[in-house]
């Protein structure tokens, strides 16, 4: 196949992470263009025959299998007890920072994804539009930029001088999806400014993705391109809350890319394959891995009733699609199952919305979903 045909790919993890990261392959090959060819770069470790056996399940694409581990001198300094998220137990996050270096010569461009990801969209609409002279495309990090707090380690870092004067000119972004310019990472050297970053800060709390935003992100601000948050949708975040509607990104468009998500990232301690604690769209990572040739792994997580979702959803979403255009849509429920916590106790709630077209004083219609409950499960 001709290069200009090929979606590099890089997907990172250890012998744990075989089906999720097959899965989340699965779903960008269901969803590319017929014209496109998907070329996965799997950066593992711990992978023995067997686990290449059965990522090979994955059909319509190529895979080549990088094994990092003797790369892992570069992150000998690095202690896992010190990452801010405890959850994460191995060195796999820094393997991204590997890309420019172990990436063939030949391959000028590539995506980032994580593994615990579904892509729910076309990546042709991303991966062609980047321009020669930027190096990086990503999505910036909402919460982060909304609460400075959560990266109040950052203050006192010169690094992070842009972010700190302004987040909304020098944005945090979030490092589960990226696009990365290989042809100008390679010119600007980048994987020796990612080591330069880290012999200054051995152990950042958050690893890999303090290390690129304070490469790509801050020294090469100019080269940034930010995309809308459709392109990576965290699942466990409760979108219609005001608080994370100034950081970059208008209201509208955030709510809009929480009803129409073109990545889904089950980002954080729970993942779908592993409990059902996660607040929207579980289903989402159900079906696919349900078409998926890892279906017969037996999982002991179902989605619980979200399955109704399926069929609902699309048409809310179609609905949606002809109607913005004329106005202004505020996303408040759909159905699905929605939980809350209460004390020791979380209540799951499935309902149906009632629509509503409001006349507000700045003379715009808003379009309200009401959602309105009729069944609680309660459980511990």
């Amino acid at each position: 196949m001709n290069k200009s045909n090929y979606i590099n790919i890089v997907i990172t993890g250890d012998e744990n992470y075989v089906m999720p990261m097959g899965v989340t392959m699965f779903s960008i090959v269901r969803n590319l263009s017929h014209d496109k060819k998907a070329r996965f770069f799997l950066l593992v470790s711990g992978w023995g025959e067997k686990q290449e056996q059965e990522i090979r399940k994955i059909k319509n694409c190529e895979i080549e299998i990088i094994h990092v581990e003797e790369f892992l001198h570069y992150f000998s300094f690095a202690d896992t007890k010190k990452f801010k998220l405890d959850y994460i137990k191995s060195l796999a996050p820094y393997y991204r920072l590997l890309i420019p270096k172990v990436l063939p010569s030949d391959v000028d461009k590539a995506f980032y994804i994580d593994a615990d990801m579904i892509v729910d969209a076309d990546l042709t609409e991303i991966y062609d539009t980047l321009p020669e002279d930027k190096l990086m495309a990503a999505v910036v990090e909402l919460v982060a930029n909304t609460h400075k707090s959560v990266l109040d380690y950052l203050k006192d870092w010169p690094e992070f001088e842009k972010f700190n004067q302004n987040p909304l000119l020098a944005p945090y972004f979030n490092a589960g999806f990226f696009l990365l310019n290989l042809k100008l990472a390679r010119k600007l050297d980048l994987f020796k400014d990612f080591m330069v970053f880290l012999s200054t800060h051995p152990n950042p709390p958050y690893c890999d993705q303090d290390t690129l935003n304070a490469t790509c992100g801050q020294k090469y601000n100019d080269l940034m391109v930010y995309l809308p948050p459709c392109w990576n949708t965290f699942c466990d975040m409760n979108y219609d809350s005001i608080i994370y509607m100034d950081a970059y990104y208008p209201r509208n468009l955030v709510e809009e890319s929480f009803l129409l998500p073109k990545i889904l990232h089950y980002a954080g301690p729970n993942k779908p394959w592993v409990n059902s604690e996660i607040a929207h769209y579980l289903f989402v990572w159900h079906k696919y891995f349900e078409q998926s040739p890892f279906s017969d792994i037996k999982l002991n997580v179902k989605p619980n009733i979200e399955w109704l979702s399926l069929f609902f959803i699309p048409i809310i979403q179609i609905h949606y699609m002809l109607l913005k255009q004329c106005f202004r849509v505020k996303f408040l429920g759909i159905f699905e199952l929605y939980s809350h916590h209460f004390g020791r106790h979380k209540i799951y709630f499935f309902g149906i919305p009632l629509l509503k077209i409001v006349w507000t004083p700045q003379k715009r219609f808003v379009y309200l979903f009401h959602f309105i409950p009729l069944l609680q499960l309660r459980k511990k």
